[in-house]
C-alpha cells in the first residue's frame, strides 16, 4: 500500500515486452504515476538499423531508467527468470505474447504467481485464452456468453 509520495517514489516496474507498441504509453504512465521504469525487450527487428534505431529511442527515453534488449523473446524468459522479481512492485508482461510464454514456461510457480496478473495457478490458464477466461468466469458464477471449443 503506497501511504505518501515518498514510498511512490521508491517504487519500481519492470515492463517486459516482444512488441513495442504497448511499451511506450505503459512506460510514460507508470513514470508518470511516479515509478522508476526498467524494460525488457527483444530485437524483434531483423535489420541491425532498426535495432540500432530502438537502442537510440530508449536511450533518450526519459520514462526509463534502465533498459536491456534481447534478441528473442525466450531470451526475455531468461533475463526476467535471473531478476529479483520480489524488488519490483509490479511487473507487466505487456503483450499477449509474453502472456503466453510465461504461462506456458515452466518458471517456479510462485515467480509465476507473482509476475502474472493472476491470484492462483488454476487462474493462469485465462491468461492469454478467451475460453479459459470464459471457465474462470463461469466457476465464479460470473455469466457470459454460450461458447462450444471446436475441435479441427
Amino acid at each position: 500500500m503506497i501511504n505518501n509520495k515518498s514510498d511512490v517514489a521508491k517504487m519500481k516496474a519492470l515492463i517486459i515486452s516482444s512488441d513495442w507498441g504497448p511499451t511506450c504509453p505503459l512506460s510514460s504512465l507508470l513514470y508518470r504515476s511516479g515509478f522508476k521504469v526498467e524494460v525488457i525487450t527483444s530485437g524483434f527487428f531483423s535489420k541491425e538499423k532498426h535495432l540500432l534505431k530502438k537502442r537510440k529511442f530508449l536511450e533518450a527515453n526519459k520514462f526509463i531508467s534502465k533498459y536491456e534488449i534481447v534478441l528473442d523473446k525466450e531470451l526475455i524468459l531468461e533475463k526476467l527468470v535471473s531478476k529479483n522479481c520480489e524488488d519490483y512492485h509490479i511487473i507487466f508482461a505487456s503483450d499477449d505474447i509474453m502472456l503466453k510464454v510465461i504461462a506456458d514456461s515452466d518458471i517456479d510457480i510462485a515467480k509465476k504467481l507473482h509476475i502474472l496478473p493472476v491470484q492462483s495457478e488454476g487462474d493462469i490458464k485465462h491468461i492469454y485464452s478467451k475460453i479459459g477466461f470464459s471457465e474462470v468466469l463461469k466457476k465464479a458464477n460470473i455469466r457470459t456468453p454460450s461458447f462450444l471449443v471446436a475441435k479441427g
